[in-house]
């Protein structure tokens, strides 16, 4: 089994344009995100200042420093029914593993629109089953704004309300051993958060 998904506790690392690494607590490097095909990724300074989110279709490998494959993350087409797009999580031999579900909580607003109170996620096995939720903790649950800083700030919970992992933001920190699937799929959250976030 590859370090990545066998380590307690990993340091994610945004490098931007749609890539990614992960370290252990020691500093050494575990893996490397790197796209293999899909549309050119903006840098964040084009990003922020774009006038639309950038949700094509892309796809990429998960590989450990000697250049094996761990896993693979995809964005794939938008949904034609609702307009939807739940990034993918496939093993290296491309069993599907599971996806990352937008879970938002929202509130009625004016003229009978829906407007996002607090951002939340699922994530969802093969089977279609939730495997975790994940929420942010919010320093004002009352105006929804504020994330609380430190190692709580974000937290993945199983349907009982158990802890599963923590992150503050670059650390994940799990804190019970639970299944290679929803490992994978916790360690592979961020980068998919970012896809959904338009990355």
């Amino acid at each position: 089994m590859s370090a990545l998904l066998s380590v307690s506790k990993v340091r994610f690392k945004d490098n931007s344009r749609r890539s990614y690494a992960y370290f252990d607590d020691s500093g050494e490097l575990l893996a490397s995100v790197t796209q293999m095909a899909g549309g050119q990724p903006r840098g964040r300074l084009a990003r922020a200042f774009a006038a639309e989110r950038d949700y094509s279709p892309s796809f990429l490998h998960v590989t450990a420093p000697d250049g094996s494959l761990i896993f693979s993350i995809e964005r794939p087409p938008r949904d034609r029914g609702d307009g939807t797009i739940l990034p993918i999580i496939r093993t290296q031999d491309e069993d599907f593993v599971g996806r990352i579900m937008p879970n938002d909580r929202t509130e009625g607003g004016p003229g009978g629109a829906t407007r996002t109170r607090q951002r939340r996620w699922q994530l969802v096995g093969a089977d279609g089953a939730v495997l975790c939720d994940v929420v942010p903790n919010l320093v004002s649950e009352l105006y929804g704004f504020g994330f609380l800083m430190g190692k709580n700030r974000i937290k993945y919970t199983n349907a009982s309300g158990g802890l599963i992992a923590r992150s503050d933001g670059r650390w994940i920190e799990f804190e019970r051993e639970v299944a290679d699937d929803l490992r994978m799929l916790v360690i592979a959250s961020p980068v998919a958060f970012d896809l959904l976030d338009g990355a």
